[in-house]
């Protein structure tokens, strides 16, 4: 009978998407807790050593024994994201801190002061040793034509998708419920709004005499509110506790009869009316009160600096009027991070993970006890980057019965471009050629690994002597500090690195 031929894209690897780790190394992970397959090749060296015996000529075997044995797999990434860097990062140094601060997208306002007539400006965006300028843009320009100049291809690194503009503001009308519910029943809240369908819009909300907070009766208005096909239609429902939150879908002319309002409060003893305020005023979209500007994709969750704004471009006639066109964040870009240090201790932590294929009866195979001895991210210019990473671990894989291969999943890889080299408090961005950041904890596969009384390896721990060692090619100019930094660079006199 023919073998079947299992081609390497038909394997798939699972691990924990969160980077769970073993309690120690003889516990393995939950089945559950594998749960992210990731988007990679696959490749299993299994290493055995062993004591042969031969006879008395020492020429034919009479005995074979097994002394050592050891399994690395290494796998290679052509489509990596900075999770899955962070998260190997993380198993291979050995310490993630708790996670601080809160992921949010960088949003800034272009507007005018004063009497803007006529003129052209432009706006500059300056990040990690890049800047890049817009082509003149009109005074009187739309959110749209303003979007396509942020993005347009003398943008360089700032791609379509990265920057949104939403000219004007939506309306957001705030309510506050307060009191209790003596008698069950059903509380009607009205919604009244110029141009939302069928206002002013009665809504029935369901209630208890056990509803004896504010935010309990928030909640169920809430509910009801984004339940109603006009009101959800019109308004994005949120709020926490006592509050109840409609949103504009759509920026506009602040619209004064917006209102939430009970109808009858007192038909279920509530004994506190709910209060409604405009607590942000709508601004059409083409109005120059303000153009908002959100980074996003792959300017998501950073601080993006301040964009540039000149008013007198060279070339074209500067900005008329008397007034001036200017720029001011109004929410700082933030990330919600691990922060990640190599462990103190010399022992690596341990993790598991599963491997099989696609296709077929063949259970997977769970791997147990491994470490994360290596990773390797690369860099070459007009490509990908590329990362390669090497688990080291028993051989010893157990059959997963009934295990649900999860969904892969197929990431925006990160483009070399994107990669910056930080030399010397220098942005060494534009001419990086190469790179190649090999991390190596050299795990001893000794007699120190083993126990006495097993051939499968009993402890890894971190070498005394780890390679951390960073090779890149970088084209400059005399005058470039990276070029700056290599002449000067003596044998006699080290520099800082």
């Amino acid at each position: 009978m023919a073998n079947t031929v299992k081609f390497l894209d038909d394997r798939f690897f699972a691990i924990s998407g969160i980077g769970k780790i073993q309690a120690d190394k003889d516990t393995p992970l939950a089945d559950e807790d594998i749960d992210t397959r990731l988007k990679c090749s696959v490749s299993i060296e299994t290493n055995t050593e062993a004591d042969v015996d031969r006879d008395c000529e020492d020429v034919d075997r009479t005995g074979e024994k097994i002394k050592t044995e050891y399994c690395r797999i290494r796998l290679v990434f052509r489509t990596i994201t900075a999770q899955l860097e962070a998260l190997f990062t993380a198993l291979y140094l050995g310490t993630a801190a708790a996670p601080t601060g809160s992921a949010q997208n960088e949003v800034q306002t272009i507007s005018r002061t004063g009497t803007v007539s006529s003129g052209f400006f432009t706006l500059a965006l300056a990040l990690e040793g890049r800047t890049a300028t817009t082509k003149p843009i009109a005074y009187d320009a739309t959110a749209t034509e303003i979007e396509e100049a942020l993005t347009a291809a003398r943008m360089k690194w700032i791609q379509p998708g990265d920057v949104s503009i939403s000219g004007g503001t939506k309306q957001v009308e705030t309510a506050t419920a307060a009191g209790n519910i003596s008698t069950s029943g059903n509380l009607t809240v009205t919604v009244t709004a110029a141009g939302m369908t069928n206002s002013p819009k009665a809504v029935s909300v369901a209630v208890l005499d056990t509803d004896d907070t504010g935010s309990q009766i928030a909640t169920k208005i809430r509910a009801a509110l984004a339940a109603d096909v006009d009101v959800s239609a019109f308004f994005d429902v949120s709020g926490a506790s006592d509050a109840i939150i409609l949103t504009a879908k759509a920026a506009a002319a602040n619209d004064a009869t917006i209102n939430i309002a009970l109808a009858n409060g007192t038909s279920v003893g509530l004994t506190d009316a709910l209060t409604s305020a405009n607590t942000t005023a709508g601004v059409a979209s083409e109005s120059w009160l303000g153009m908002v500007v959100t980074f996003q994709n792959r300017l998501g969750n950073m601080n993006v600096p301040l964009l540039t704004v000149n008013n007198a471009p060279a070339g074209v006639a500067a900005i008329g009027g008397g007034g001036s066109v200017g720029a001011v964040e109004t929410t700082a870009g933030s990330n919600y991070f691990h922060a990640l240090s190599r462990s103190v201790s010399r022992q690596k932590v341990h993790t598991g993970f599963a491997l099989g294929y696609i296709e077929g009866s063949i259970d997977p195979d769970k791997y147990s006890g491994f470490v994360c001895e290596s990773i390797t991210p690369s860099v070459a210019r007009r490509q990908k980057v590329g990362f390669e990473v090497s688990f080291l671990g028993p051989n010893e894989p157990e059959t997963m019965i009934d295990y649900v291969i999860p969904d892969c999943e197929n990431p925006t890889g990160q483009e070399s471009e994107d990669c910056k080299v930080l030399i010397n408090g220098n942005w060494e961005t534009s001419d990086v050629s190469t790179l190649s950041a090999p991390f190596n904890d050299n795990v001893p596969l000794d007699d120190s690994a083993y126990g006495f009384d097993g051939i499968s390896p009993d402890l890894f721990a971190r070498a005394k002597q780890v390679d951390y060692d960073v090779t890149s090619q970088i084209f400059a100019i005399e005058s470039d500090p990276i070029s700056v930094l290599a002449k000067n660079r003596r044998t006699q006199v080290p520099v800082d690195a």
